[in-house]
């Protein structure tokens, strides 16, 4: 009986993805639907639960693994980049949103997930990019993490001037040295 092909975890894959192949993701089971995912499906995710208060955007949330999300949900988003948030806002008592109560405590699971494209380039500026970018001036990329929110950058390919980019929130990362990338001029 042939052997089954091992599975690589996407955080340790040292090169490229590539679609077509399967690889261990992180994922959640959102309790709603959420960004064309019935309630209770596998959502792949990169990086962890976290809030973005320096980018205007104070509430927990994840990030989707753009790589992974099957085709039918991916060509239904408007903007693949304008969906990065995974969470569900919902008003509260004095109509200010907050997370509903529901989302806070998922827990990240591990899954076989097929590769579908390459991550896709930033089609949008973050929101606050430039104040990202002051912060982390004079910070590395090192072992493929992004120093921002830890996300592993790890399973993309350098861009043509051998950089990478986070697909959490847009740092861009000299691929050889580990130095910051300015995008906004100051």
């Amino acid at each position: 009986m042939p052997r089954k092909a091992k599975i690589e975890t996407i955080s340790a894959v040292p090169y490229s993805v590539i679609p077509g192949r399967k690889y261990l993701v992180p994922y959640i089971r959102p309790p709603t639907a959420i960004h064309g995912y019935e309630a209770g499906n596998q959502v792949p995710i990169i990086g962890e639960l976290h809030e973005d208060t320096l980018l205007g955007f104070p509430y927990l949330h994840f990030h989707h693994d753009r790589r992974f999300i099957p085709p039918r949900i991916y060509n239904e988003m408007q903007n693949p980049w304008e969906a990065l948030a995974v969470t569900r806002l919902i008003p509260n008592e004095s109509g200010e949103l907050e997370v509903d109560p529901l989302w806070v405590d998922l827990p990240i699971k591990h899954g076989e997930f097929t590769c579908h494209r390459q991550m896709p380039e930033p089609t949008i500026k973050v929101v606050g990019l430039d104040r990202l970018e002051k912060l982390f001036k004079f910070r590395k990329l090192e072992n493929r993490v992004c120093p921002h929110k830890r996300v592993s950058l790890s399973g993309m390919y350098p861009d043509n001037d051998w950089c990478l980019t986070c697909p959490g929130h847009g740092l861009k990362w000299n691929a050889n040295t580990g130095d910051l990338v300015q995008q906004i001029k100051e």
